[in-house]
């Protein structure tokens, strides 16, 4: 396909989106003008952006690559004070860009989204400066921070944001074999930056690995507010124009229940995501999926088929080619740790903690992202999760995992002390036997001792005792 071609069908496929599902078909029969490839064509973008808003931030096939002259031709060579240099994706709303600010003698690598050309419509402007205004208020070491904000030339608005320059989640853990404590202390780290924005009043709502990039130095910076939505409208952070109904913000694979069954979204929907990305760092799958399901049976997955344990699920083979594949067998190259010990480890309290984070009912997951990581802090230190019913064998056992070297060192010394109390019994046992024994051997000594004092008292000693013996004879 031609860059031409290409532009065609995304202005067509767009303007669709204006028209309610129904109208659509007509709308295209009108605008393909009897085109049936690029009808069809059309019909399968359609298709995709609903299944996924922002999936051509990472396109299958670079265009830019096939065609570099033209495509080269028309993107701006700067925007404001930002020297463009190559196109990083293409989204729904916008394009982004790689670029430069140049400034005395420093040069500024930045991250430029601008909306597309014939994007302008009210709601998409709307949401535009929204996603703006959801990143000038946030303030975190693990969010892209806002950097400018203004209008090209032609009055597109356009927004500036730190470049980030690493791999998605799930590739950087496999990429550099990370053992299991290595990928939840990552894990907590994106669930800081998510609370952050919930503090904030923002529900992030597309929480997924391509939205969660680790940088060299091992910092997640977590990115794309584009579908985030403001729980409490202020001032500062006001949608500015209502989003159609009829439109779903989502990636099926990603949604949580309530979003694909079109319920409210709250916070409980980044628990549930965050349950997924926890579920994909630990079992190297999705819970539901293995690849190549239509629309209707990833929502009926969604909605209501249940998660296998992820110390089950981690001893399977996952999906070639999916977020996360090889994450069992990696953990399992990094920490020498065959299948049936990496299910062990597995088993128990992250078994219980990722389970409740993919409840069904958003008010049986955790209250809220904190009490999330909260519940991972605690069993990386050893200490009761607060999922688990709180027994006192299960309590007991933490204890003992938490403090095994101090179990360890008191049991020795207790069986220590038990065996040399036993020792001593045994000793003390003999040493009164013998000495009754001798008590025993020295009463009979003075007994006949006294029965012959009393007989030589008795008689002389050349007398006779009665009329057979003299006592000394006796």
């Amino acid at each position: 396909m031609d860059a031409a071609r290409w532009e065609r069908l995304e202005q067509i496929c767009f303007a669709a989106l204006d028209h309610e599902p129904p109208a659509r078909p007509a709308f295209l029969d009108r605008a393909c003008e009897g085109d049936e490839g690029l009808a069809r064509e059309a019909r399968e973008l359609l298709n995709q952006l609903e299944r996924d808003p922002a999936f051509l931030e990472h396109p299958v096939v670079d265009l830019t690559s096939l065609v570099p002259a033209a495509d080269d031709a028309r993107m701006p060579e700067a925007i404001g004070p930002y020297r463009l240099i190559r196109r990083l994706g293409r989204g729904g709303m916008g394009d982004v860009f790689l670029a430069v600010r140049a400034a005395e003698d420093i040069e500024q690598r930045v991250a430029l989204k601008l909306i597309r050309r014939g994007m302008d419509t009210d709601e998409v402007l709307g949401r535009f400066r929204l996603e703006r205004r959801i990143l000038a208020s946030l303030h975190h070491a693990n969010i892209a921070p806002l950097l400018d904000a203004a209008a090209a030339d032609d009055g597109r608005p356009y927004f500036v944001m730190e470049y980030v320059e690493g791999l998605p989640l799930t590739d950087y853990c496999d990429r550099h074999r990370l053992g299991i404590p290595e990928r939840l202390a990552l894990f907590q780290t994106i669930c800081g930056a998510v609370q952050h924005a919930h503090q904030n009043l923002v529900v992030h709502r597309d929480l997924k690995p391509s939205n969660i990039l680790v940088t060299a130095d091992g910092i997640p910076k977590l990115l794309d507010f584009g579908i985030g939505k403001v729980l409490a409208p202020t001032e500062a952070l006001s949608p500015g124009v209502e989003t159609r109904t009829d439109i779903r913000l989502l990636t099926p694979e990603y949604a949580a229940p309530e979003q694909v069954a079109g319920g409210p979204v709250t916070t409980a929907t980044d628990v549930y995501g965050l349950g997924l990305l926890l579920y994909h760092l630990l079992a190297g799958r999705h819970p539901y999926l293995s690849g190549g399901e239509s629309i209707e049976e990833i929502e009926r997955a969604v909605r209501e088929a249940e998660p296998e344990r992820p110390s089950t699920a981690v001893t399977r083979a996952p999906p070639p080619g999916k977020p996360g594949a090889g994450t069992a067998q990696v953990i399992g190259e990094r920490r020498g740790t065959d299948p049936t010990r990496l299910r062990r480890l597995l088993s128990g309290d992250l078994d219980t903690i990722v389970l409740k984070a993919l409840r069904k009912e958003p008010d049986r997951r955790y209250p809220s992202v904190a009490a999330l990581a909260d519940d991972v802090a605690r069993h990386l230190t050893g200490r009761p999760v607060a999922a688990r019913p709180d027994t006192l064998g299960y309590r007991a056992r933490t204890f003992v995992r938490r403090n095994a070297a101090a179990v360890a060192i008191t049991t020795i010394a207790f069986l220590a002390l038990g065996a040399t109390t036993v020792v001593t019994l045994v000793q003390s046992a003999r040493v009164a036997r013998e000495s009754a024994r001798a008590i025993s051997e020295r009463d009979k000594a003075v007994e006949v001792r006294g029965f012959l004092m009393e007989m030589f008292g008795a008689t002389g000693a050349n007398q006779a005792v009665g009329d057979t013996v003299t006592a000394r004879r006796l």
